[in-house]
């Protein structure tokens, strides 16, 4: 992230971290809460005995997707920065709720908030972060922002928290099933992990006074990219973790149903869909069983089907780009956004 883009060079994705590491830090620090010192840890900012430190994995993806968005339609990113910053408080609120549901002790190489501070304190801050991202959102006053365009970018954001919540809700929903079909998971990962990629995106475009069709066109962009970024960490899951590390691996033995596991589960003949359904009915899977797992995906090139599924949503990514209206240049500028999001 520290290399600037071809055509987005000035400013570079750094400048452009900063900047959302500085407004985070504002928004942050704007309310005087006992929350602030785990919200701080989270994010990166300090140890859990208060102690700063330096923030150098910071990616901010989002935040990242919102400016670079509005400087290729035209906009001024420092006019959108508030909008970026929101989206990010929301991907907080979300990842530490997401540890408590799935019991995961460790977050990004450190432990989780809810490990140290007990899960019903995990919860408080991660709401608390859901209303800062609001607070954060609201700043876009001081950028001159009309009270019609801070109201559109609300809805957006309100929207896309809640196709979020949805989507994790189907993922939980589906790991007590084993009848998931692969519509049934490119709906789930369209929200899980489309929706705030989509809002990011349109919030930037929105503050570049672009017309309707290009929201649309972004909303549709930005959640086919969630879906191939969703797939490509499932196969991640199950084909670049190391043999002896499966058994800290939770979203495996969570029992979710990645796609590998709903392509298999709907393509299958019905020996495989049944030693496969053997496992998942078991109460509590152990690390031999995802082992067993992907020995039966590889024995019918699951992998390679999920990788050509990859390919066929990150081509409509980018044909929403060309279907939207936009003139030439913005065309180039986001595809070659579309092409850093899709490899971040």
């Amino acid at each position: 992230l520290n290399k600037p883009l071809h055509n987005l060079s000035t400013p570079t994705t750094t400048d452009l971290l900063q900047l959302i590491e500085s407004e985070m830090k504002d928004v942050v620090n704007s309310i005087d809460v006992s929350l602030n010192p785990i919200i701080s840890y989270h994010l990166g900012w300090q140890d859990e005995n208060g102690i700063p430190t330096n923030n150098t994995k910071a990616d901010h993806t989002l935040g990242l997707a919102c400016l670079l968005t509005c400087i290729s339609l035209g906009g001024d990113p420092q006019k959108a920065l508030p909008a970026s910053v929101s989206v990010e408080m929301i991907r907080g609120f979300c990842e530490i709720h997401d540890d408590v549901q799935n019991g995961m002790p460790k977050r990004s190489g450190k432990n989780a908030v809810w490990w140290i501070w007990g899960p019903a304190q995990a919860i408080n801050v991660g709401d608390g972060m859901h209303a800062l991202s609001r607070l954060a959102l609201f700043r876009l006053q001081f950028n001159d922002t009309s009270a019609e365009i801070i109201s559109q970018a609300a809805q957006l954001l309100d929207k896309a928290t809640i196709q979020l919540c949805d989507g994790r809700f189907k993922e939980l929903e589906h790991q007590e099933r084993i009848d998931i079909t692969v519509e049934d998971y490119i709906n789930m990962a369209s929200s899980k992990t489309g929706a705030l990629l989509s809002c990011s995106m349109q919030l930037g475009a929105l503050l570049a006074s672009v017309k309707e069709k290009q929201l649309k066109a972004l909303d549709l962009c930005g959640k086919n990219i969630g879906i191939v970024l969703q797939i490509k960490e499932d196969l991640a899951h199950i084909w670049e973790t190391q043999d002896d590390d499966f058994g800290k691996d939770n979203v495996v033995l969570n029992k979710n149903k990645l796609l590998p596991i709903a392509y298999a589960l709907e393509t299958a003949d019905v020996h495989l869909k049944r030693q496969i359904g053997d496992i998942y009915f078991k109460r509590v899977l152990d690390p031999n069983d995802v082992l067993k797992i992907r020995d039966l995906l590889d024995s019918i090139g699951v992998k390679q089907q999920c990788e050509s599924i990859a390919n066929q949503y990150m081509n409509q990514a980018k044909e929403a780009i060309f279907n939207s209206g936009t003139q030439p240049k913005g065309n180039k500028l986001l595809s070659e956004l579309v092409n850093f999001l899709l490899n971040s």
